[in-house]
């Protein structure tokens, strides 16, 4: 990633310090993994520091929203592990509709989220993979996937 070692090297040192630091144990593998891809799966995408910013914002925007365009992209970044690990260990994590289906649905439940924000957007993104195993998500807007975790709201209000 040519921005992580020129143009975007300050934020980077920022964002992943360690070895300047001197608190990274093996700091050839840290600088591996954190300053480059080693693949293209979703979770790599979504981790790495400049890839994950791009993703997720283009994942989360929401442009018929008008000025309120980034009010889900917050969503997202309310807590780290959200577009990393909860949907970026999942295919579910590419598909923009079902993301934007997914951060309405926390929107419009804001009280549902208050509280255990991480294990409810776990059980969420789980549900939704389940989902996915019998039947074909890609085809699916943002309406069917609220429509799914409308299903399941008294289960992830007992989390």
């Amino acid at each position: 990633m040519y921005l992580a070692h020129s143009d975007l090297y300050p934020y980077m040192v920022k964002r992943w310090d360690d070895v300047y630091t001197g608190l990274s144990s093996n700091p050839s593998k840290y600088i591996s993994d954190h300053w480059f891809l080693d693949s293209s799966a979703q979770s790599s995408l979504l981790r790495h520091a400049l890839a994950g910013l791009w993703w997720s914002v283009y994942l989360s925007v929401d442009k018929s929203k008008g000025e309120n365009k980034y009010n889900l992209t917050k969503i997202l970044f309310r807590q780290l592990d959200f577009p990393t690990r909860t949907l970026g260990t999942y295919k579910l994590g590419r598909h923009k509709e079902a993301v934007l289906g997914i951060l309405e649905f926390i929107q419009e439940n804001e009280d549902l989220f208050k509280s255990k924000f991480e294990p409810k957007t776990r059980f969420v993104t789980k549900h939704l993979n389940v989902v996915g195993g019998v039947k074909p998500i890609s085809y699916y807007d943002r309406y069917f996937f609220k429509s799914e975790l409308e299903k399941v709201s008294a289960e992830i209000s007992a989390i």
